[in-house]
Parts: structure tokens; sequence; C-alpha cells
């Protein structure tokens, strides 16, 4: 489901990378201020059982009630104009998860950008939000008081938010805004039981609005690569089985090959070797014997699309493990990422890496750029 969304993501910026929007905006007011906001949200909606397991969850509404602070760029970058003026801001947000027993409340804190769609006029528009942070849950799975919730097994866990938002001007200094939305929370099978929650949700929002329309006088432009060659290494922790209490490490080492093709996209190829030291723990519990060492490691190559944002990039890619043991992380592998650069060639990378759908582990590193031109 998250993959399809993002797949989807990807494609509406594609094919509107071309429009030309007209009356978007009134006139804006060069100054040093930078606009921001403050904004109130709540949102009800219901649990999208993908597995028949969490039916067992799905007794009441979702209702969430959030908080967020908000910043619009303001110009000094060529990007900010490629992506029609977004947003960006943190948000905490307070759910209810529809029974105070199974699953009880949850509080997340996340980031989160505003990429502006379609701006008809001065006073409407549709923005795509993109939000991801981490979120504590009151009462995850439990062997003993609360076993039959096999979505959430940490108390600490990782939000992820998809929204399509209506905007509307009320004056200069409020906006409203309505929107249908995707939550997931998971813990990336740090700890078993994790299948995940999913909610399907509406929502509405009122803003108070300040220094509306402000842009900078000056306009820093950075050079863009049109193509990059890099290595990046990265890794966390992975619990193998329901069965197993334990955490193992997992790293990969990747070299990709990345190619702009547009002013918002590139295309990404590369390899992956994958050191996953559940492996052979699974393969343990599954079929009673002692595997070899060598079924730790991983080959895999890979394709996928990304999005430039100045110095942050989003990228998704898929691939298949060329050479693999025969177990449940073998095959067809998926990975979504945020990247951003912090030094002219390094950069920090924080991922989800699952397979067929399902979180393997949690993928976090730095990267280095080897030649970029």
């Amino acid at each position: 489901m998250t993959r399809t969304c993002l797949l989807l993501v990807m494609l509406v910026f594609f094919l509107t990378e071309s429009w030309e929007l007209k009356g978007q905006s009134s006139d804006p007011v060069f100054t040093d201020k930078q606009e921001w906001a403050l904004g109130l949200r709540a949102g009800t909606g219901l649990l999208i059982a993908h597995k028949e397991e969490l039916k067992y969850l799905n007794t009441g509404m979702y209702h969430s009630l959030e908080l967020n602070y908000e910043k619009r760029v303001d110009g000094s970058h060529r990007w900010h104009n490629i992506y029609n003026y977004p947003s960006y801001g943190f948000s905490a947000i307070f759910s209810y998860h529809g029974d105070r027993e199974k699953v009880g409340n949850s509080l997340s804190l996340s980031t989160f950008l505003s990429l502006p769609l379609v701006r008809a006029s001065k006073d409407h528009n549709i923005n795509l939000k993109l939000a991801g942070g981490g979120v504590y849950v009151q009462n995850p799975f439990d062997p003993l008081e609360n076993h039959r919730n096999l979505a959430i097994s940490t108390h600490l866990n990782i939000f992820v938010q998809l929204m399509i938002e209506y905007g509307y001007r009320l004056n200069e200094d409020w906006d409203a805004s309505l929107g249908v939305q995707f939550n997931h929370f998971s813990n990336g099978s740090y700890l078993k039981p994790n299948t995940g929650i999913n909610y399907a949700m509406v929502s509405a929002g009122l803003s108070r609005v300040f220094n509306r329309d402000q842009r900078a006088s000056e306009i820093r432009d950075r050079y863009i690569p049109k193509t990059e060659w890099n290595v990046m290494a990265s890794g966390s922790l992975r619990s193998p089985h329901i069965n197993s209490s334990s955490q193992f490490a997992v790293g990969t080492l990747n070299f990709h090959f990345n190619r702009r093709f547009s002013r918002k996209f590139f295309a990404t190829v590369g390899t992956d070797l994958v050191y996953n030291a559940a492996n052979r723990r699974d393969l343990e519990i599954r079929y009673s014997k002692s595997p070899s060492r060598t079924d730790d490691f991983q080959l895999g190559v890979f394709g996928g699309v990304g999005m430039r944002f100045g110095k942050s990039s989003i990228v998704l890619t898929k691939g298949y493990t060329a050479v693999s043991y025969s177990g449940p992380t073998a095959g067809i592998y998926h990975r979504f990422a945020f990247r951003r650069q912090f030094r002219p060639d390094f950069f920090y990378h924080i991922g989800i890496f699952s397979n067929y759908f399902k979180a393997n582990f949690l993928d976090v590193g730095l990267g280095y750029t080897i030649n970029a031109k």
C-alpha cells in the first residue's frame, strides 16, 4: 500500500511538471522576512486491515488532533520556483486508535514537506503533504496481556503520512483546508510481530498565516549535476522471527549511478551487498536446521527514480537479489529513502528496506559522491 502511494506521488509530479499555472498568487513582497503559519488539524478514519489478523484491531474509528508549525520557502534558490514555492515544518499529532485496550493512544512528532500540485488562483490550491517521524504507541504487543495485537510490538515506532490537501485562503491572515490522507505506523521489523498499522482518513485544518507572500530579493543559484556516482554504507538491527526476542545486525554496501532527466527527477541504478545476520536465525527457527554463514550475505541489483529538492532527495527503488539464500528476504526488494547532502561530497541516508511489501529493516547510513558532473 505505501509503495503504491509513493509511485502515484511521483507519477503526479512527473505529469504536472510542464503545467503552466496561471494566476497562482498575488504579487509577492520582496523582503528578508519569511512566510510562516501555526495550524490545527482534526481528522478521523478507518483501519485498513491488510491482513486477516488485523481485523481484531478494527473496533472503532481512528481520531487525530494535529498541531503544526509551517514555513514557506522564500524563493532564494532555483528549486523553490521549480516546485512552486513549497512549505515545510513540524507536527505533533495525538491519536486515538479506536480501542483503549488494544492499541490505545499515540503521540507522534514529525517533519513534513508540503508541495503545491495546483494553484488555480491566489485563494485556491491543491497540495501534496509528505511527513515522517517517530511515534509513541501506548499499548504494543505483549505475550500475556495484549497477545492479539500483532501489528505493533514496540512503544517507539516510525510514523509516515501522505496527504492530498485542498487549501482555501479565507483572508490575508487565515487559511482553511480539507485533506484525504494515509497514516502508517511500523517499527521496521526491529522487533516482531510487526505487520504495521495503516489508516485511511479525512481531515480539516485551520491556520494563522504571518508575513504572507514574502519573497527573498536575491536568488542564490546552485549547480545541480547531471550525473553522479555514489557509494553508501548503511544498516540497523532486525528481529528475525516472532519467536525470537533478539536483534541482529544488518548492513548494506551500496554503489549507484544517478542521471537527472528533468528539473525534478533523476533515474538511479546500482547494486546492494547486504549482510543480514538475522537470516541464519530465521532459517533455524523455520526449518530446524543449521545454516551456513554464507546465508547472511545477499547481492542485489536495482533501478528506480528520485525527486530532488536542492540538497535533499526522495528515492524509490526496486531490486532483485541475484545471489541469495532461499528465505523470506530473498527475491524482490524495495527501498524508500530520504537523503540530504551535508558536505559537498557527503550525504546521509534514512530509509526502509522491504521485501514483498513487508518491512525488512530500517536503513540508516552515510554516502560519498565519487564523481559528479
